[in-house]
């Protein structure tokens, strides 16, 4: 393992639960990855009244596989 990791940008997600589930399937897989939480904290106590934004990164090594894997995702609509 290298001392430091390239994370990339893959996406930002707006809706929660697809967020939720995106997260659920690159666990699933081991792919490493990391979130940068852009919302309030207000979104957690009322999903409904806030804003949420958070941004997907995914390991340079993963990216390929990940992104395969979260476009199965969004085709199927699981």
């Amino acid at each position: 393992m290298s001392a430091r990791e390239t994370y990339l940008f893959h996406h930002s997600c707006f809706d929660r639960e697809q967020y939720l589930k995106e997260l659920n399937l690159l666990a699933e897989h081991e792919i490493k990855f990391q979130v940068n939480d852009h919302s309030g904290p207000i979104q957690f106590k009322s999903p409904a009244c806030g804003y949420f934004e958070a941004e997907i990164l995914i390991n340079e090594t993963d990216f390929d596989r990940a992104n395969d894997l979260l476009e199965s995702l969004n085709t199927y609509g699981n």
